[in-house]
């Protein structure tokens, strides 16, 4: 087991920033946020007995992140050797991690509209390099390496220097990763109220309505993509072993603003995390039954010849082009078969979202409305009524109960769709 360790010795920090520097250089950080600061701690006494040293701070890697626990997207994430990283592309911005946050190491870009934080330069220690804060260390304060690995250098070294260990930290709920070794001064003045302030200066601030209003939208549309994605695979493609293993631990959670959408999500849910008790081949031979006698094609349910690659096909073409997308070589379904079409409203929550993540409010007012109108002139003029098939023809209570919540998760997310005022521009 390999356990990443970050260790700062207090004693050896000059103070030079080298560390803050090289971090936001390999990281590529705007000049409005760092990953790590660098605090001068006095100096307290009597001249000539003065004392005092510097500080450094960065992310803890705790051993249980309370910003893991408050991410609702799971895009803060504890890897298994320790290292705390941030998926930007399923953080919200929500900021529930830096508000509970004991150490105030998170913080917000306004510039490049993102969460940053000390992932111990992830992208070089998988290559086998260090963070390049203890690369660049011009003090050699900092020591980076596997705490498990009893004969390697950060062990070598704490074990030299073990009567300087700030155990306080280590005790601490949260269990921080990073070990701090005190300076031979004799004391950590100061310290433990550092983390405390900042701690304070987090919890102060409070969230305006519009704020709130604009996060809300940001976990509904996340929400909402996930949701899509998920519909659009079950109906794709038959239900196997380790893709049930996945449906079974799915909590959707509560959707901001709007609880009438949870009605219809509870139910899919308690469908999903149901042990199922037949065999998986009953399950590939519904859902072969279904699809050979539905024909899940938006022209079959439209046109009046009730046949494929008829106009209706052409126009949901002509909307996934308008939209950006193209035909895909491996594609082996028309493009107006449900799963598809069920996709591309995944795809258009997606980019909802990083356009709301970039304040472009207006191109977020545009995918909006493009799923308003998939929604409305495509998927719901044709969706029910293959449900209804499939209620009918289903021999298994998954693929019943599944028709029955897609479309009611259709209409309502319709409906729904129609109440999002979205800001007209950023405050």
């Amino acid at each position: 087991m390999t356990r990443r360790t970050l260790l700062i010795d207090l004693d050896r920090c000059i103070g030079c920033y080298t560390c803050r520097v090289a971090c936001k250089q390999e990281n590529g950080l705007s000049t409005d946020v760092s990953r790590n600061e660098v605090i001068e701690i006095g100096p307290v006494g009597t001249y000539p007995d003065l004392k005092g040293y510097f500080l450094p701070l960065t992310c803890m890697h705790c051993e249980n992140p309370p910003c893991v626990e408050a991410c609702p997207t799971g895009a803060s994430h504890r890897r298994e050797d320790g290292v705390v990283l941030i998926n930007h592309d399923d953080c919200i911005l929500c900021e529930k991690c830096i508000k509970v946050c004991p150490y105030g190491a998170r913080s917000i870009s306004f510039i490049n509209h993102r969460i940053e934080s000390c992932n111990l330069c992830a992208q070089r220690i998988d290559e086998g390099n260090p963070p390049a804060c203890v690369a660049h260390c011009m003090g050699q304060a900092l020591i980076f390496g596997d705490m498990d690995d009893l004969q390697g250098e950060l062990r070598r070294y704490l074990n030299n220097n073990g009567g300087r260990k700030i155990n306080w930290l280590q005790e601490q709920p949260s269990h921080p990763g990073v070990i701090y070794l005190a300076p031979r001064c004799g004391t950590i003045f100061e310290m433990e109220d550092i983390f405390l302030k900042r701690y304070k200066k987090v919890e102060k601030r409070k969230e305006t309505s519009r704020e709130k209003t604009y996060k809300n939208i940001l976990y509904l549309t996340w929400a909402r993509g996930g949701i899509y994605r998920l519909l659009s695979r079950i109906w794709g493609e038959e239900l196997d072993e380790a893709l049930w293993g996945g449906l079974k631990n799915i909590r959707f959670g509560k959707i901001p603003q709007f609880p009438v959408l949870k009605r219809a999500l509870s139910q899919l849910e308690k469908t999903l995390s149901e042990s199922y008790q037949g065999t998986f081949d009953d399950l590939a031979t519904d859902y072969f039954n279904i699809l050979q006698n539905v024909a899940p094609y938006e022209s079959v349910y439209r046109s009046s010849e009730g046949l494929m690659m008829q106009e209706e096909w052409e126009e949901i073409v002509k909307f996934y082009s308008d939209v950006g997308l193209r035909r895909s070589e491996s594609m082996k379904e028309p493009e107006d078969h449900i799963a598809l079409e069920l996709e591309c409203m995944g795809y258009l929550c997606n980019r909802m979202l990083q356009e709301l993540k970039a304040q472009k409010y207006q191109e977020a007012q545009i995918k909006l409305n493009q799923q308003s109108e998939l929604l409305d002139s495509h998927i719901l003029r044709w969706a029910p009524s293959l449900m209804d098939k499939v209620i009918k023809l289903a021999r298994t209570d998954f693929y019943r109960v599944l028709a029955k919540s897609t479309v009611e998760i259709l209409r309502l997310d319709s409906r729904m769709l129609k109440k999002i005022n979205l800001p007209k521009s950023p405050e």
